[in-house]
């Protein structure tokens, strides 16, 4: 099992449409679009929070998926694997994102 995190996700996006987007790259496990919810609990229309993962069944099926370039509702999506650590650093352990560079 192998799982990819995608950035810069619409803010409607729903986790169905995050799997149906990844499914022809491989076996889809799960799929989860984030929500942040920016209004108070008696209104409960969540927002997005920009980002998700998916999770494959293979690493081949995670590393197709972020070969190629994604778009989705006209947004330019940013596609990584997940498995590989992320450094974090400060006062309040923020990370870096050092993972989303892609590589030189």
């Amino acid at each position: 099992m192998s799982k990819i995190f995608v950035f810069g996700l619409p803010w409607k996006t729903t986790s169905r449409e995050l799997m149906r987007h990844f499914q022809r790259f491989g076996t889809v496990l799960e799929a989860h679009a984030a929500v942040k919810d920016k209004r108070s609990q008696h209104e409960p229309r969540a927002l997005g929070a920009g980002y998700g993962f998916v999770c494959f069944t293979s690493v081949e099926e995670a590393e197709a998926a972020c070969a190629l370039p994604h778009e989705l509702r006209g947004r330019e999506l940013v596609v990584r694997i997940a498995d590989k650590p992320v450094a974090f650093t400060g006062k309040h352990l923020k990370p870096r994102f050092s993972f989303l560079k892609k590589p030189l």
